[in-house]
């Protein structure tokens, strides 16, 4: 694939470009599963971090490249609808669970990186995405995003905005770097997992909630390049290989789609209770 590349010409994009091409694109293709695309991209990085060593290389382009996602066999759904999703939301009571939902599933952004939020991340209509909350040896730690592409500015629907204005009006202790959020990822996943299961809804987990996002964006924009920067993927091929099931703009503009979808829905109340 690489040919006569002089290695320091070879970049992060060049690679995600191979990987996408070696990924199946369908479970009955007879291209390389994604498990041994993956020990190839990691064999490929070995020989980088040689050339660092031995050759002064610069740097690694292959250590910020895409990790192809691996089948698996499991009953979770691909994602949610709306219709799915204002069903498990209308059974929310509590406003911090509302506003932390709707952040993974009407902005796209994973459970670790709402959890990492702060009031100074929120602007007009935009989210700042810089940390994300992980677990190290049973200890919560707030560190960067798993890729450079992953920090990041979210344009979000208006209403989302106004909902966490109002959320955070009613927080008046919380200082500009304060966490906003103290619930545990294990407490999203639980309310998810049982509210699912009493409503008769697809199996999914946090992060389904962002691959609907991706999807709904995707049909909406059909501009893979605008859904990559919206939930921080390096390459937009990855992106299109991902939701590749859906069709495939700004992103203002596609959070103001976004937001007229939610705003004329029936089924999803987006207003916080009045509560002390």
């Amino acid at each position: 694939y690489f040919n006569q590349m002089c290695i320091e010409d070879i970049t992060t994009d060049t690679i995600n470009k191979w990987l996408v091409a070696l990924k199946p694109a369908t479970p009955y293709s007879q291209k390389l599963a994604p498990s041994y695309v993956n020990t190839l991209k990691t064999h490929l990085s070995v020989i980088f971090n040689y050339a660092i060593k031995e050759f002064d290389l610069a740097k690694n382009p292959a250590a910020n490249a895409e990790c192809i996602k691996k089948n698996t066999e499991n009953k979770r759904a691909k994602l949610w609808t709306l219709e799915e999703y204002s069903s498990f939301y209308s059974t929310l009571k509590k406003d911090t669970h509302k506003v932390a939902f709707n952040l993974m599933f009407w902005a796209g952004l994973r459970i670790g990186e709402v959890l990492a939020l702060r009031p100074s991340n929120f602007s007009k209509y935009k989210i700042t995405v810089t940390e994300s909350k992980a677990k190290v040896n049973r200890k919560s730690v707030y560190t960067s995003p798993k890729t450079k592409s992953s920090i990041r500015e979210v344009a979000i629907p208006q209403f989302l905005y106004y909902q966490v204005s109002d959320y955070l009006a009613r927080l008046p202790y919380l200082g500009p770097d304060d966490r906003i959020f103290h619930c545990s990822k294990e407490t999203l996943a639980y309310i998810l997992k049982t509210r699912s299961e009493s409503l008769g809804l697809p199996y999914i987990s946090p992060h389904i909630l962002r691959h609907s996002y991706a999807s709904l964006l995707l049909n909406i924009t059909k501009d893979p390049t605008v859904v990559a920067r919206q939930i921080g993927h390096a390459n937009p091929n990855i992106t299109l290989s991902v939701y590749s099931h859906m069709l495939p703009g700004e992103e203002k503009k596609a959070a103001e789609i976004l937001d007229r979808i939610a705003t004329k829905s029936e089924t999803i109340d987006i207003n916080l209770e009045k509560t002390e």
